[in-house]
């Protein structure tokens, strides 16, 4: 069930120009796993999680008013986890650092475990811990079967996984099969000519140019030389990051491999790729064969929305991420109430029979919603990703209102903001959503008890934090993100049917509803000014509803908790939002 996205720049879809020889230039990337070794996962049946990113440009799918097709006809229907829980994302650079360091790690991570269960998270996704040069910080693996040091051991891991599964919290590992670093033996050995490795990546001639006017997604030319070998390899990202040549048998057996192990136009959304996603789907298969533990293959792609309906729903998938609210909030910070309406119904139209939707709002390469709009919508944000039909994906941070930082030239470390120079990287950067997360007003916002942190901490710090939002006896961001993912536990929620109530420029509104289950209303204001409306109409078909959740921002108590108030005249200001039970 595929979706997808801008990969690296989501946001920003670049345009390659046709020229060229287009062999051999298979693009698939990343995203993968829950567990470890093979020995740990044999001995201990482990459950592997697998979510696969493939580098392919952002589709879509949608619906108006329908019950989930995977699930009708069987009330209540009998889901795989990844369908009744919140995803949420860990950047392990930021999230917590045990030893006093500048850099977040995986004990830090396991010490904070407590967090995920508070916030009724089912599923923790970690992105890439293994072994790497940091050019991009993780995402150019240099030894696929370690953990880097900088993040600790494997042992760590194994800890980490085994302490996450104790309080019934999955984990996703991020893995990256679209390329290597150029510090990986294989591709030392390509480089070198070796005879089994000399094809693993894609290699062309060239006499003192480039074989073709193709870039990177980092603006520059997807080539680069090799004086050793005398020719040019292919790098879809930066040039320490070349792209494996999966149309090498070798290539493809390999990459199996690791799956067992730890238990452009012209270079995008090649068939080729259907066959690799099958490949891995197979062997997930055959865990679950032996085991009985459902596995999960999540793929991260950049697809158009005809290719996510005609092609991505038939590769060996569970599901493709779908960035398209992100997109909508990000091309128009003004997004109100129907052009949100417009992003989700890209997710549910035309889905086909057992096709399962997904929202993401943000994640470590795109700009933090709270700053493109501002903090007033926080809650609103986290009410619509809480309670869409679908599985909802959240960034860290999100829970309590994190913004971005703006850290000076000196200070940024993103390659690809770097790349513009020092009069438009901010324009550019992904450090803006990385800074470590905000725990504690204490120094360095509790990361690290060192002095110093990778990436600045964001001066809001004092104000947002965990802790102050936990101990306030205020209906917080954290108070408002932990009712609402355990109100999505309800039946109409999980499964129920989704319906479109009151839609205009500022409001959007819809009903979630089970057979013999309660209904739910949900209003949000998107807009830029208030908006008066009546929800008494179909398909709420009601005049009074009983408020459950609210986004706690309203000046009076009109609309608390428990109240019982009437459908025909409900008055939302921008970022105001209510959940109310019909």
């Amino acid at each position: 069930m595929p979706r997808h996205r801008g990969t690296r720049d989501m946001i920003r879809e670049r345009t390659v120009t046709k020229t060229g020889d287009q062999k051999d230039t298979v693009q698939s990337s990343r995203r993968i796993m829950d567990e470890k070794k093979t020995p740990f996962c044999a001995t201990k049946k482990c459950l592997l999680i697998v979510f696969v990113g493939l580098l392919i440009a952002m589709g879509i799918v949608t619906a108006i008013t329908l019950l989930a097709p995977a699930v009708r006809g069987r009330f209540p229907p009998d889901l795989p986890w990844w369908k009744t829980s919140v995803i949420y994302q860990v950047y392990p650079r930021s999230f917590k650092a045990s030893n006093g360091g500048k850099v977040g790690d995986i004990k830090g991570i396991t010490s904070k475990l407590d967090h995920f269960v508070y916030l009724n998270v089912g599923v923790v996704w970690l992105s890439p811990v293994y072994e790497s040069p940091m050019k991009d910080f993780g995402y150019d693996i240099s030894n696929h079967t370690d953990v880097d040091p900088l993040f600790g051991t494997v042992q760590d891991l194994e800890d980490f996984i085994r302490q996450a599964h104790a309080k019934d919290i999955k984990v996703i590992l991020d893995f990256v099969p679209n390329h290597t670093s150029d510090r990986h033996r294989w591709f030392q050995r390509s480089i070198d000519m070796d005879p089994k490795y000399k094809d693993y990546y894609v290699w062309r001639n060239g006499s003192n140019d480039p074989p073709n006017n193709w870039v990177s997604v980092f603006g520059d030319s997807a080539w680069n030389y090799s004086k050793t070998r005398d020719q040019y390899y292919y790098h879809n990202y930066l040039s320490a990051q070349p792209d494996l040549n999966y149309r090498n048998p070798d290539v493809v057996e390999d990459m199996k491999k690791l799956f067992h192990y730890w238990r452009h136009n012209y270079t995008m959304n090649l068939p080729d790729n259907k066959i690799l996603i099958d490949g891995w789907r197979a062997v997930l298969d055959e865990f679950e064969r032996k085991d009985g533990k459902t596995r999960f293959l999540l793929a991260e792609a950049r697809v158009t929305s005809q290719a996510v309906r005609d092609w991505w729903f038939k590769t060996g998938s569970d599901m493709t991420f779908n960035f398209e609210l992100a997109r909508a909030v990000y091309k128009n910070k003004h997004c109100g109430g129907t052009c949100i309406r417009d992003a989700v119904e890209k997710e549910y139209k035309d889905l086909p029979e057992g096709a399962w939707p997904n929202f993401v709002l943000n994640n470590h390469d795109i700009r933090r919603v709270t700053s493109v709009r501002d903090r007033n919508f926080v809650n609103a944000f986290n009410m619509l990703l809480l309670t869409l039909w679908g599985t909802p994906t959240t960034y860290y941070g999100e829970e309590i209102g994190m913004v971005d930082i703006a850290p000076t030239f000196a200070q940024s470390v993103d390659p690809k903001g770097l790349y513009y120079g020092e009069d438009l990287y901010l324009n550019f950067t992904r450090d803006k959503s990385r800074s470590p997360m905000q725990w504690d007003d204490s120094s360095m916002a509790g990361f690290t008890t060192g002095p110093a942190t990778w990436l600045p901490v964001s001066d809001t710090y004092t104000d947002i934090n965990v802790q102050k939002q936990k101990n306030s006896t205020d209906m917080t961001p954290i108070k408002v993100y932990r009712t609402l993912a355990k109100l999505r536990q309800q039946e109409s929620f999980l499964y129920g049917k989704f319906s479109y109530a009151v839609v205009n420029n500022n409001i959007f509104s819809y009903i979630r509803k089970a057979k013999g289950f309660s209904s739910y209303l949900v209003a949000i204001n998107f807009g830029d000014v208030s908006s008066v409306d009546d929800y008494s109409g179909e398909p709420v078909s009601s005049e009074v509803g009983t408020v459950v959740v609210n986004t706690a921002n309203f000046k009076d108590d009109t609309y608390a908790v428990k109240k019982v108030i009437s459908l025909k005249h409900i008055s939302l200001k921008p970022g105001e939002g209510l959940v109310i039970k019909l």
